[in-house]
């Protein structure tokens, strides 16, 4: 039911975005030039609302094919044939699209690949940087290998309402929020893949300062902060977190969460086998906790913040991880957690395997 409600979310966004298209044109691009117009950015200027703006397979690069911008337009950026195959290289000479004059709900970023953005210019977001007051659309996108000097390494988002969705977010790097940054943003990061990026703090997702955003059934793996919150640090915020996964990060202090002045609900959510730092570290912070499984983590398993009633400490029985399949062996305690429903971004996947569940009551009498 996680999954369908993800795919309805991006499938309701995508529907908006092309109402009362019936005027609308289509301008084709191709990497060498010789479509509609000769580059991206040439496309989107010619483009008016409504229209979509269709990448064909293959590279590009140069200028036009960096440093994108929408122009406040309400179109579509998407491709022909998937992000495999429809790659926007930055060459570190730039980055890869920057939503900059306040668009509105209706222009999209679809099913691309961008590649080895730079931000060096004080702005951040070495992939995609979403200025105030726009709110795209970005889904089914591979961002990866983008850095930043600053924040965001691959996507970073400042007091605007964008929503996030179905992207594979990888191996980004920058000196705050490694995967994503977002800073008094209301938005919707929801059925995303976030691994392997880097920073000082928040490795996966950095949120900061206020904000009403929505963090929904993501799989975040393998991000490494040096100082805090190698999978998600939320800083003075308070944005829901719920159904996600987490695994295998890796930070000083709070390798799976890390809440600083922040009290955000999390719920029925994995946090599991952070390599180092605890599952959860609560600065300053009283964040509620429903129905999570805590386990695994080198510097703990400790519940922190308010105990809202589920909480378990128990193996979540990944089917494959080291493979990045995160769905569940049939005999997981996370598959139907009695009264609270299903924990963790993914059901089940695979056969059954026995395990034997950790109360809270056990892991405090073991620090007494």
């Amino acid at each position: 039911m996680q999954r369908i409600a993800i795919a309805f979310l991006i499938t309701f966004a995508l529907v908006v975005a092309a109402a009362d298209v019936s005027s609308a044109r289509i301008w084709h691009i191709r990497p060498d030039g010789t479509g509609d117009a000769p580059t991206i950015q040439a496309g989107i200027d010619s483009a008016t609302a409504g229209d979509s703006v269709i990448l064909s397979a293959g590279t590009y690069t140069g200028a036009g094919n960096r440093d994108i911008v929408f122009c406040g337009k309400a179109i579509t950026v998407t491709s022909e044939s998937g992000p495999h195959v429809t790659i926007i290289d930055c060459q570190r000479l730039g980055r890869g699209f920057w939503f900059q004059k306040g668009e509105g709900t209706s222009p999209v970023l679809s099913r691309v690949t961008i590649r080895n953005g730079f931000a060096s210019d004080g702005y951040g977001g070495g992939g995609i940087y979403c200025d105030r007051y726009s709110s795209p659309t970005i889904s089914g996108n591979t961002i990866n290998g983008n850095s930043s000097q600053q924040d965001g390494g691959g996507i970073y988002c400042v007091e605007s309402s964008d929503s996030i969705l179905g992207n594979v977010i990888s191996n980004n790097s920058a000196q705050d929020g490694g995967g994503i940054l977002s800073t008094g943003c209301s938005s919707i990061i929801s059925g995303n893949v976030i691994s392997g990026n880097s920073a000082q703090d928040g490795g996966g997702i950095m949120y900061t300062v206020g904000g009403s955003s929505l963090i929904l059934g993501n799989t975040i793996s393998g991000n490494t902060a040096q100082q805090r919150g190698g999978g998600i640090y939320c800083g003075m915020s308070w944005p829901t977190i719920s159904n996600n996964t987490l695994s295998g990060n890796s930070a000083a202090s709070g390798g799976g969460i890390y809440c600083f002045y922040a009290g955000p609900p999390i719920q029925n959510t994995i946090i599991a086998f952070s390599s180092q730092g605890e599952g959860i570290f609560c600065g300053g912070s009283n964040p509620t906790l429903t129905s999570c499984d805590i386990y695994g983590n080198a510097g703990g398993d400790v519940l922190c913040g308010t105990d809202g009633g589920g909480n378990i400490s128990a193996d979540p029985l990944f089917c494959n991880p080291s493979a990045g399949d995160f769905y569940l062996h049939s005999g997981s305690p996370c598959v139907n957690n009695p009264g609270y429903g299903q924990i963790g971004a993914f059901g089940v996947g695979c056969g059954s395997t026995l395990t034997e569940e950790t109360t809270w009551g056990h892991i405090k009498a073991m620090f007494r």
